[in-house]
């Protein structure tokens, strides 16, 4: 049954992240970090149904590019403690097909984040018919000239509860245009009983 998990981390290059390696392990592409000058390699995964990099309309055509993308953020970051990029990880409805839940992905990833500026990077990943599903955003700005301010809607820890009410909602709609009787519920099991 699908579920409202939606988890939230933050990317910072003080602890040790890079946002080529995690592009490449949730892509499972190989990417080379150029700040660092270290290629990481997850092409040897096989669990990768879908992939795609969603930007707003002002974005330049780099932006489309993965490893263009995520080395402009990584240049566009000056400190050490830098927050280089926010990854969103979400559970999939196992009621619906991949083709239906990319469909899904796409609208929520639209409305909750490119609509507000940030550049997403989509996978989905899928092992014996469970999807999940990886989106990694970008914190600052994308202007025609590339990145600009950081994007305050992305920090706000409120986004993180609209969101999550977001993709419950979303799924819900989703199910129903697909003639499934389940619905997404937050509420706990004991609570869902009353």
């Amino acid at each position: 049954m699908g579920s409202h998990d939606l988890s939230v981390k933050v990317l910072i290059r003080s602890g040790g992240k890079s946002a080529p390696a995690a592009a490449a392990y949730f892509s499972r592409t190989i990417l080379s970090d150029h700040h660092q000058g270290v290629d990481f390699d997850y092409s040897a995964m096989n669990d990768l149904a879908f992939s795609m990099i969603m930007a707003p309309d002002n974005a330049p055509a780099w932006a489309s590019d993965r490893s263009a993308l995520w080395n402009a953020v990584e240049a566009a970051e000056q400190r050490k403690d830098a927050m280089i990029a926010r990854e969103i990880e979400i559970a999939l409805p196992i009621e619906l097909t991949l083709e239906q839940n990319i469909e899904l992905l796409k609208l929520f990833t639209k409305k909750s984040f490119v609509n507000h500026g940030m550049i997403a990077d989509v996978n989905i990943h899928a092992n014996e018919n469970q999807f999940h599903a990886h989106i990694m955003i970008t914190t600052k700005d994308i202007t025609s000239d590339g990145f600009g301010k950081i994007n305050r809607e992305c920090h706000k820890t409120e986004n993180v509860l609209k969101w999550r009410e977001s993709w419950l909602n979303a799924q819900n709609i989703h199910l129903r245009k697909a003639w499934v009787d389940n619905q997404v519920d937050q509420r706990s099991f004991a609570d869902n009983k009353l």
